[in-house]
């Protein structure tokens, strides 16, 4: 045997989680790095920072929210901003967010006895097809606290493999301090993992009061902010904070029957992907006995659940009320545990030994060139964009603060505002911009100033305005 390729299947061990997590550390940072402000970081560190330092900013600044249940992803992500300013937080935080990831996944991986390349093929396959199935919605993508939340689930179904439930049930609880939706949801499902494996028709009924007791004060602030603390005086006229939170700013992740070429153009490939993957899972599942049965009967049900998420936007698309609870942002991690599933089954179809061994070389050497190169093309790409393309940006900070008045407020481009620069507007400049679509406090029993509302619309209706003289020219 020759001496390099001794060597590559020498690598194909079995994971620790030691040593997976610093193998696994070089693909999350190329996956975070160089620090490129991710859209949603920039809204994020704001609204974190003003949590703790709300006399930093104006009453008439674009960062606001009326939600109180981000008390701790706020804390974790406002006192790096408070300590270190912006960039140096978002640094730190984006190094800490890797090492997290990896040492996640590696103990997720070792518990369901996976090689490095098993992993490696896992992880690049997964950036690969671009993180998700449908809604947009991505896991290694940046720092927010929804990151966090996922790496607290990986932490969890390795703990629910190995049998430490009680440890999985306090990670949820975390993870659900950080992300309501991500943590509530994915408890559900890690509960559904737990019956499948145990092949019982018991639910665990102690756990999930455990996670219950856990849980209840943020579902109590969560309850006051919906129901009682709603009567912000908003106008009696016109959209409802649903409709302009789903349809209007968010319909790339929450309605996907906004028009027939939105469907066909930005969801059509995912519900295809979604049946075709369902088909797929429901045939091995059908024809496999042993643990991998759970997690492949797992991410059915899941498929399941995204395609009747389907058939509720469907129904709900004249309002945008179920838009607020993010319908299709599992569809990501199911994607992953698809793929992880498919793993572990093609371990034991076709080959066996050192041909799956084989197996699995050939695919990462084929997957880790096309993932590092796929990944470093749109990492340098998007730096040279925020950091190169636009060497002016000083100037124009400085050239607003000349001559605007420091109360004056500035409003954004809409055509601009949720790419670079536009995005970042809010906190490059030293004044209020008021209004900006990255900032999104209009909840269900949340009613948004009026005056939020008037120059939403408005700026709605200047970008269509403009979008049809352009068409007509």
């Amino acid at each position: 045997m020759h001496p390099i390729y001794k060597s590559l299947l020498s690598l194909d061990a079995p994971l620790s989680t030691r040593v997976g997590a610093l193998a696994l550390l070089p693909l999350l940072l190329l996956l975070l790095f160089p620090p490129n402000w991710h859209p949603n970081e920039y809204g994020y560190f704001m609204l974190a920072f003003r949590a703790l330092e709300p006399d930093a900013f104006s009453s008439n600044s674009a960062a606001f929210d009326g939600s109180n249940a981000r008390f701790v992803g706020e804390v974790v992500l406002g006192l790096p901003v408070a300590w270190f300013g912006y960039e140096t937080a978002h640094l730190v935080l984006k190094s800490l967010m890797a090492v997290i990831y990896a040492t996640a996944l590696a103990y997720f991986f070792a518990s369901l006895t996976m090689t490095l390349f098993e992993a490696v093929i896992v992880l690049a396959g997964f950036a690969l097809l671009g993180q998700d199935l449908m809604g947009g919605e991505f896991i290694f993508g940046g720092v927010e606290t929804k990151t966090f939340a996922y790496a607290g689930v990986f932490f969890a179904l390795g703990a629910i493999v190995r049998g430490q439930a009680r440890l999985a049930v306090g990670v949820m609880a975390l993870t659900t301090y950080f992300h309501f939706l991500v943590g509530g949801f994915w408890f559900v499902a890690i509960l559904a993992f737990l019956l499948l494996s145990q092949r019982t028709r018991r639910v665990p009924i102690g756990l999930a009061a455990a996670y219950g007791v856990l849980v209840a004060p943020l579902v109590a602030v969560i309850v006051h902010d919906q129901l009682f603390a709603a009567d912000m005086g908003s106008p009696r006229i016109g959209p409802t904070a649903d409709y302009i939170y789903s349809i209007i700013r968010n319909p790339h992740h929450t309605a996907p029957f906004l028009g027939a070429r939105s469907f066909i153009t930005a969801w059509s490939n995912g519900v295809v992907a979604t049946i075709a993957l369902l088909l797929s899972v429901a045939f091995l599942a059908l024809r496999t006995t042993d643990r991998r049965s759970a997690l492949l009967t797992l991410v059915a049900g899941l498929l399941v659940y995204l395609l009747l998420a389907l058939v509720i936007s469907y129904v709900d698309r004249e309002t945008g009320f179920f838009g607020k609870f993010y319908l299709f942002r599992p569809s990501s991690l199911t994607l992953f545990l698809a793929l992880t599933a498919f793993v572990l089954i093609a371990r034991e179809t076709g080959a066996s030994g050192n041909g799956a061994a084989k197996l699995r070389t050939a695919a990462v050497l084929i997957l880790a060139p096309m993932f590092v190169w796929q990944t470093v093309k749109s990492q340098v790409a998007t730096f040279a964009t925020q950091r190169y393309r636009y060497p002016d940006l000083v100037e124009l900070r400085e050239f607003v603060d000349r001559h605007s008045a420091p109360d004056a407020v500035i409003l954004v481009d809409p055509d601009a505002d949720m790419t670079f620069p536009g995005v970042a507007m809010p906190l490059l400049l030293n004044r209020p911009t008021l209004v900006s679509y990255k900032f999104v406090p209009c909840l269900s029993g949340y009613h948004p100033h009026p005056l939020y509302v008037v120059c939403l619309l408005g700026l709605q209706a200047r970008a269509a305005t403009g979008a049809l003289r352009r068409r007509s020219g």
